[in-house]
Parts: structure tokens; sequence; C-alpha cells
């Protein structure tokens, strides 16, 4: 039988009495040659005759021995699908902490939290929205019946009314006090007897024809109309 050394059986114990043919150059002298394992297990080098538990054969470098490789990773069991594998070898509840999301919450969106900053300019433009008057309607009617009064931010939008026997003095307050937004509109009307007269307050401008001021006569009506931050225009049925 002709055998590449290579398919020679180097992990078992090479008795004196084995023996393989082997074809010497077959090329130019195509002659076999029966030659005991012991004498070719010598000639390559002194292959242990056994491994002993968990080795294997290899080289180092012109060295031929028996050697303890590394010992493989065991098996990992299957986890569930709420797990995953952490590189500390365990198994690990998949959450949004182990995401980095601890600070999520599944909440609807009428529940979601917003920003002091976004909630303060929300309530301004709820407040802006609120003084506009509704279609061919004011919001409210304020009637007032005392001889003074200061308009408030509530008077956007609305129909103030003054009914008194006696002088009447209306005052528009500066923005510092009570800020309104430009474009805020206040209708007014005398009720009563009593002349109403517009006074501005602390650095307050009030723009009108002539430099008028007052209501004309009882029944007369004027608006109010804030154009920049403390000055008023005002016009209707004014008199000096």
């Amino acid at each position: 039988m002709t055998s590449k050394i290579s398919q020679l059986p180097l992990a078992s114990a090479v008795a004196s009495t084995d023996i393989m043919e082997i074809t010497v150059n077959p090329a130019t002298s195509p002659a076999s040659r029966k030659v005991a394992l012991t004498t070719l297990a010598t000639s390559i080098g002194g292959i242990p005759e056994a491994p002993a538990d968990g080795q294997t054969y290899t080289r180092r470098g012109s060295t031929k021995l028996w050697v303890v490789l590394p010992v493989s990773e065991p098996a990992i069991s299957a986890g569930t699908t709420l797990q995953y594998w952490r590189g500390d070898k365990s198994f690990q509840t998949l959450d949004k902490i182990a995401v980095g999301l601890a600070n999520v919450d599944n909440t609807s969106d009428a529940a979601k939290p917003i920003s002091t900053a976004t909630q303060t300019a929300l309530d301004a433009h709820t407040t802006a929205i609120a003084a506009c008057e509704p279609l061919g309607k004011y919001i409210a009617l304020n009637d007032q019946t005392g001889t003074a009064y200061t308009f408030a931010a509530a008077d956007a939008g609305k129909l103030v009314s003054g009914s008194n026997a006696a002088a009447i003095t209306w005052t528009i307050p500066p923005n510092t006090s009570i800020p309104m937004p430009i474009g805020t509109k206040i209708d007014c009307w005398q009720k009563g007897a009593g002349q109403i007269t517009f006074a501005p307050g602390a650095g307050v401008t009030i723009r009108s024809v002539g430099g008028k001021l007052k209501l004309t006569a009882q029944f007369s009506a004027a608006s109010l109309t804030k154009v920049n931050t403390d000055e008023w225009l005002l016009f209707g049925d004014i008199a000096p």
C-alpha cells in the first residue's frame, strides 16, 4: 500500500512491528520500500505517542508537541425575547434603561409636559386671542358707574360705558403697570350725563384729532387703539 507521510497514524502508539510500504521517488525509481513506523516517526521529530485529555498536536517552530488549547466558551443558553446578552456574559432585561432612555415616558400627547418658556409663550398667545373681538360681537360689556376709572387688560375687546351725573375721568395706564399688546382695542360710550374725559397715565401719549380728549355728549362713542408701547389712538365722537 502506498501512503503519504501525512496519512500516517501519528496520534496512535507506534509499535516496532508496524510496517508501512511507501514509494521512494516514484518518478525515477518506482520501487517500493517497507519502512518501520518507529523509524519513520523518529525521523520526523519523535512525535509523542498519545495526547493527554484536552490536548491537541501542533508545531511551535521546530518543536512538535501536544499542547492544551484555550478552553472554549460554554454554550449560551437561550434567554427570553425581553432579554439581551451583556458583555459580562449575563442576560439582562431589555428595557428603556438598558438603551439609555430612562427619562422617556410613554405618555399620551395630551399628558406630555412642556417647558416653562413654552407655556409662558402659549399663555401670551391665549391672552392675545382672548382680547380679540369675535366677528360682529364684543367679548363683553363693562358698565362703569363711578367718576374715575383706569382701564385694565381685561377691557381689550370690550365696550366700556360710563354712567354718572358728574364728570368722569378714564385713565389709560402705562405699559409698565398694565401691559397690553399693541393692537389692543377698547370701545367707549357715554351712557349718562356726566362727560367722559380720557387722561393719559405716566408716560402715555394719546393721539387724537386736534388733541381732543372728551366725548361730545351723552350717547357719544369713541374707540381707543394701542399703536405703540405707550401710545394710543383716540377717534370717534370727541370734543376738546
